[in-house]
């Protein structure tokens, strides 16, 4: 079926795609967003920066810009709203204006702050040093807004204020996100970076990442462009081959997703992934995230009666897989063939150590609590398994922190893969068997029990 959480990823990962904010919809800011493209494809302008960029900040209209983006926010996704909620409640104006002070500039300036917005999209999108600006980097950036004050003059106080409003909430999350991914999972934050660039793209009509900041402002890099690895995981292509045996033959195949979703919690948030799988049956039928079930129950009567809209059918068009869940409002799912895997063949055997990461977050701004956990699963091509686990936790609160870690010793056996199966056999008598997703093309990725597992190349 398809999943609501995919309107506020972008490139399938990442978190805080949101639609543009309502302000962003007027016309004064469509002109302004095609000016910005303007200003940078030819030579930064040297006009000096007017007053026209000026308004009256007003914190009674503030309190309505901020109530305006959260419940936008809120109608794509609530965990987006509450982010927004969080850093609105920081007195991101007075944060902002006293780093900007620093500078010269001033928050009831929209040329001030659209020039750290413009360092901060820049920054991220370069690589997300998170370092503090140069006084001559803003310095350029703001000389060349000047050619823009045509535009600006055009905008009434409140509409500036909105989008000055804006910008700051977005600067807020995106630094906070930053900096506390950094410290918990550094191996996450390009991952994360990605994911704010698209949206920052997005914004303001932008791609940052095919620019360098000179001493002119933001140019066109001549250079070869920036690539940046996407942050979605889509299943390589191929399909395995050998039906296995059990009732699992009944399986046509299985398509595995994943998305990035940024979390509100403290005062940053965390990055968690949301992982899917489509299980589809060679009778015509499907179902989603059931696969665990369907290996416990081939019925699957309690899934079933407690979720009846993760049922569904499908049919195959050309190249596309199309399923449909009579039970839900959503519009059919559309698959690719070549993302539909087939069955693993019997004693497949794999050769590194595949990791995989998570974390949960609870708790709201002043008091929370953050637990990441890491898993290592080593398999080897002679049959034996190690499967490591460890975790470690952080939190605050009032005149408060605690944190600490814990790892488990290695469970060490053997593994067995048929067709969407991998049975592990502990040494210490115990065996269980889970669901698996192979990959023929990309033997350095797996899907166990509905989680993606890797082999790090770093």
């Amino acid at each position: 079926m398809s999943q609501s959480i995919a309107k506020i990823v972008l490139a399938g990962v990442t978190a805080l795609c949101l639609a543009s904010p309502a302000n962003a919809q007027n016309s004064a800011f469509s002109a302004l967003a095609g000016k910005m493209g303007e200003s940078t494809s030819a030579s930064a302008p040297t006009a000096t920066p007017s007053a026209s960029w000026r308004y009256q900040s007003d914190s009674a209209q503030r309190k309505k810009n901020y109530a305006t983006t959260i419940a936008e926010a809120k109608k794509i996704d609530p965990a987006i709203s509450e982010a927004y909620t969080a850093v609105a409640a920081a007195d991101v104006y007075t944060v902002i204006n006293d780093y900007l002070g620093k500078y010269g500039l001033r928050a009831d300036d929209l040329g001030d702050v659209l020039t750290l917005a413009w360092y901060n999209a820049y920054d991220i999108s370069h690589g997300a040093s998170l370092a503090d600006p140069s006084s001559a980097q803003l310095k350029a950036i703001r000389t060349q807004l000047g050619s823009m004050s045509d535009i600006i003059a055009k905008l009434s106080n409140t509409e500036k204020q909105q989008m000055a409003d804006q910008m700051m909430l977005d600067m807020a999350v995106q630094q906070g996100a930053l900096e506390a991914m950094r410290d918990q999972m550094p191996d996450k934050v390009p991952n994360m970076a990605d994911a704010f660039a698209q949206y920052n793209q997005i914004f303001f009509s932008l791609d940052f990442a095919a620019m360098e900041l000179t001493a002119k402002g933001l140019e066109a890099d001549q250079k070869m462009p920036v690539v940046r690895k996407p942050a979605e995981t889509k299943a390589p292509v191929a399909q395995g081959a050998n039906l296995p045996v059990g009732h699992t033959s009944q399986i046509l195949g299985m398509a595995y997703e994943s998305e990035l979703r940024f979390v509100p919690v403290g005062p940053a948030g965390s990055l968690n992934r949301d992982e899917f799988v489509t299980v589809l049956f060679k009778d015509g039928t499907a179902c989603y995230d059931c696969q665990e079930e369907f290996l416990a129950d081939p019925k699957m009567t309690k899934m079933r009666a407690e979720d009846p809209e993760n049922f569904g059918k499908w049919v195959k068009r050309g190249n596309h897989y199309y399923i449909t869940y009579p039970n839900s409002d959503d519009e059919p799912d559309e698959i690719e063939a070549d993302g539909i895997y087939g069955p693993a063949p019997k004693d497949a055997r794999y050769q590194g150590a595949f990791e995989t990461s998570g974390g949960v977050s609870v708790g709201g701004m002043d008091n929370f609590t953050t637990v990441v956990s890491y898993e290592t699963l080593l398999l080897n091509k002679d049959g034996r398994f190690a499967w490591s686990k460890e975790s470690a936790y952080s939190g605050q609160g009032t005149g408060a922190a605690w944190g600490g870690s814990n790892a488990q010793p290695a469970a060490r056996g053997r593994y067995f893969i048929d067709g969407f199966t991998i049975r592990l056999d502990y040494d210490d008598g115990k065996s269980e068997t889970k669901s698996f997703i192979r990959f023929p093309k990309e033997l350095d990725f797996l899907v166990m029990e509905g989680t993606a597992y890797w082999i790090d190349d770093d």
